[in-house]
C-alpha cells in the first residue's frame, strides 16, 4: 500500500507541476463575482490509519463566486473505505478485511490565487460530516466530523468548461487512534455559467 501511495503522490505532483509550467505562459483573468459552477469529481487516498488502507470517493459539487476569484462550495461524495477490521479468538488477535460505504458532506472555501485564461491555481479549506453503513475506522464511529485543505489547479478546456486537479488533505474523526488521515488527490470536470 506505501508503493502504490508513493506512485499515485509522485504522478499528482508531477501533473501539478506540468500544469503550473503551462500557466506561467498565459495572461491573468478572473472568476467573476456572481459565476457559478458545477462538477462532476472523484479521488483516492492513502491514510496513516493501519486500520484503513484506501478511500475513494464520487460525487460532485456547486459553487458559488462571491468574490472575484473567492468561490464557496458545497460537495456531496460518496465513500468507499478499504479498511481492516480485528476481531480476538481465544485471545488471538485476528485481521480481515471489512470495507464500508458511506456518504459525506462538506462546505468548501476557494481562493484562486492565480488566475489565467488557461489554467488558475488555488487553495481550499472546509469541513463538514461523513455516514458510513459500518464504523471508521473499525473503532471509530459511523457518523464522523471531517475537515479538509486542498491545493489545486484548473484547466481551461473550452468557454464554459475547465478540468481540475487537487492534492487533499481530510481528517476523519476524532483526533485519537480511530481517527483517520487521509492524504491524496481528485479529478474533476467543472461547468461555469
Amino acid at each position: 500500500m506505501d508503493s502504490i501511495f508513493k506512485k499515485l503522490m509522485f504522478t499528482l505532483a508531477v501533473f501539478c507541476l506540468s500544469l503550473a509550467f503551462a500557466t506561467s505562459l498565459v495572461f491573468a483573468q478572473t472568476f467573476k463575482e456572481g459565476a457559478t459552477y458545477v462538477e462532476g469529481r472523484g479521488g483516492a487516498y492513502g491514510t496513516t490509519n493501519k486500520n484503513v488502507d484506501v478511500i475513494a470517493t464520487y460525487g460532485g459539487a456547486f459553487g458559488y463566486y462571491v468574490f472575484n476569484n473567492v468561490a464557496l462550495e458545497a460537495e456531496g461524495l460518496g465513500y468507499y473505505v478499504g479498511q481492516k477490521k480485528k476481531t480476538y479468538v481465544n485471545g488471538v488477535e485476528n485481521e480481515k478485511d471489512s470495507p464500508t460505504n458511506g456518504a459525506g458532506v462538506n462546505v468548501i472555501a476557494k481562493w484562486h490565487f492565480v488566475s489565467t485564461p488557461q489554467a488558475s491555481a488555488y487553495l481550499g479549506a472546509g469541513g463538514g460530516g461523513l455516514w458510513t453503513q459500518d464504523k471508521v475506522a473499525y473503532n471509530g464511529e459511523k457518523n464522523n466530523w471531517t475537515g479538509l485543505t486542498e491545493v489545486g489547479m484548473t484547466v481551461n478546456l473550452a468557454k464554459t468548461l475547465n478540468l481540475r486537479a487537487a492534492g487533499r488533505y481530510q481528517h476523519i474523526g476524532a483526533f485519537s487512534n480511530t481517527g483517520v488521515d487521509a492524504l491524496g488527490g481528485n479529478l474533476g470536470l467543472m461547468f461555469t455559467f
